[in-house]
């Protein structure tokens, strides 16, 4: 996936699956629990680490695995924080396409990540192994694609 893809990209289903395999490296599980529709029907749906089964009435209560909520909740965006290298998260206010004219605008973020695991010496290395997101509307969504294009530079 090229970096323009991932920026273009809305938050949802497709980025939180791409952070969960890219970002936080959990795979997608290849089985579902015999018993998936059993515990969605009683309320426990089968989790486990980044990813949960549901099954959904609209699908034919057909199981499939979503991943966890990386672009949406800041409770998990929060833990791609806790995960990688330095941040600097950045808030400004803009006009929102839904306000009216002179309204006070809406908090946009933007999230840049240098990674850890990487100890650079010259400024060229930083600057490849740095993530920084477009201004978005969401801080879990600025967060998630600025880690996920750390990890894109560093492949």
């Amino acid at each position: 996936m090229t970096k323009e893809e991932i920026l273009a990209m809305k938050a949802g289903e497709e980025l939180d699956a791409l952070v969960a395999e890219g970002v936080m490296k959990y795979e997608k599980p290849s089985f579902f629990p015999p018993n998936a529709l059993d515990l969605c029907l009683a309320g426990d749906a089968f989790h486990i680490p980044g990813w949960t089964c549901v099954c959904i009435y609209e699908e034919n209560d057909t199981p499939k695995w979503v991943a966890d909520l990386y672009s949406t909740d800041i409770s998990a965006a929060f833990l791609l924080v806790a995960k990688d290298g330095a941040w600097d998260i950045m808030k400004r206010f803009r006009p929102h396409p839904d306000d009216p004219p002179c309204s006070p605008g809406r908090a946009t973020y933007q999230a840049k990540v240098f990674l850890s695991d990487y100890d650079p010496v010259e400024d060229e290395l930083i600057k490849k192994h740095t993530g920084r997101s477009p201004w978005c509307w969401s801080l879990s969504e600025a967060i998630s694609k600025a880690a996920l294009l750390a990890k894109l530079e560093c492949v």
